[in-house]
């Protein structure tokens, strides 16, 4: 019986196995190395191969739903409430932590305000005043820390405090709380940020500042002297190191 003759493969069969073969190792490779590069991403390792904790990922496992904590506001969380475990320091400076961004940034404001001090002889906008040439260059640069950002805020005039919008945006490294932040804090009417002083927010309504006074939004001449509480923003690969936020 006449054995079969093996057909050889032609140019073209044998192009098309070599291309295949690059590919499927391409493809391998490929995942592969997405794979390791999410399982970094989401858990993240230090050089002694130790798991990173994000302070993001750290603050979001105790949210709540009522009394004083921290809320999911559409993916913002918010500090709300009177009796808050919100604390954190920073170049040992006591702050508490505001809110947690969708880009998981964090802001932080001083716990206590600082000296008091005029907002500017006459100019309105945060950018463009004396304060925010104060807090900026004096007050930052005492601060030592490589996890901070610059952090957005909004420049719209607000005359009502009810009808607040956002369509103008800033950024500095110093900021002040907006009055959508002290509103937001509130939990029955208390909030952890009134401290019964009165303190400059960064809004304006073209002809005075707003500040909160001893608990409720007023307004002041930017040439007055009230309370500063900066605030800062971290960014979203801050570390959680320890504690549980209370202030020991």
């Amino acid at each position: 019986m006449a054995k079969k003759e093996k057909k050889k493969m032609g140019k073209i069969e044998i192009a098309f196995t070599i291309f295949s073969l690059i590919f499927l190792i391409g493809f391998s490779c490929f995942y592969v190395y997405r794979m390791f590069y999410y399982k970094n991403k989401l858990a993240p390792k230090n050089s002694d191969g130790k798991e990173i904790v994000l302070l993001s990922n750290k603050l979001k496992e105790n949210t709540v739903s009522t009394g004083d904590g921290l809320y999911d506001d559409n993916s913002i969380y918010v500090y709300k409430g009177k009796e808050v475990n919100n604390y954190i320091k920073l170049s040992n400076m006591l702050f508490r932590i505001v809110k947690i961004n969708k880009d998981n940034t964090i802001e932080i404001v001083l716990d206590q305000e600082i000296n008091k001090l005029m907002y500017d002889q006459e100019k309105l906008d945060y950018k463009e005043s004396d304060l925010n040439k104060y807090l900026n260059d004096i007050f930052y640069n005492n601060i030592k820390n490589d996890s901070l950002i610059k952090g957005t805020y909004c420049t719209d005039k607000i005359t009502d405090a009810n009808k607040i919008t956002c369509n103008e945006i800033e950024t500095d490294y110093v900021k002040l709380l907006s009055i959508s932040d002290y509103l937001n804090s509130k939990n029955n009417n208390e909030s952890y940020l009134n401290n019964n002083q009165k303190t400059w927010l960064i809004n304006n309504n073209e002809e005075n500042i707003w500040i909160v006074n001893n608990g409720e939004l007023s307004l002041s001449k930017s040439s007055e002297l009230q309370k500063v509480k900066p605030v800062l923003t971290l960014d979203n690969l801050t570390e959680f190191n320890e504690g549980n936020g209370s202030i020991e």
